[in-house]
């Protein structure tokens, strides 16, 4: 039961637009006080699973793309792609593709890829025509 007051508590207050941390922050005191939890176990039990190297490489592989995005090189990549499979039916969807995994294994992270590739061929598969949300699934299941 606590746990259903828990996450209605927090769908509601991002709904109203309280920003995630403190959403989540609330959530936690519903826990703390209504479900009896011990507020000492919390702090060091959160900074253990915060003091992880897997959670630091999310964030750096995402400054990686952007980084990658800024110097260019994924307009490079692209360029190159199309040269080879510009020429077929769907073009500039293959072109995604195979950029997106050539991006992908040098990066080898789908967040990075997609914020690198993505902001490039969007663009321009919607000026090939591409609906919206074909662009957006394209991309997104491309980068994985």
């Amino acid at each position: 039961m606590m746990i259903a007051v828990a996450i209605v508590l927090l769908v509601v207050l991002l709904l109203v637009g309280v920003p995630v941390p403190f959403a989540f922050l609330g959530s936690a005191l519903v826990f703390i006080f209504a479900g009896g939890y011990d507020p000492s176990f919390l702090l060091p039990y959160g900074y253990s699973k915060m003091n992880n190297v897997v959670i630091l490489a999310i964030p750096l592989f995402i400054i990686a793309g952007g980084l990658i995005n800024r110097a260019h090189i994924g307009d490079k990549l692209i360029g190159m792609v199309e040269l080879m499979v510009g020429r077929l039916r769907s073009g500039m969807g293959i072109i995604g593709i195979v950029s997106c995994a050539m991006f992908g294994a040098i990066t080898g992270s789908a967040c990075a890829t997609l914020s690198a590739i993505g902001s490039i061929m969007f663009p321009r598969l919607e000026d090939a025509g591409y609906p919206k949300g074909h662009t957006s699934a394209l991309m997104a299941s491309a980068s994985v």
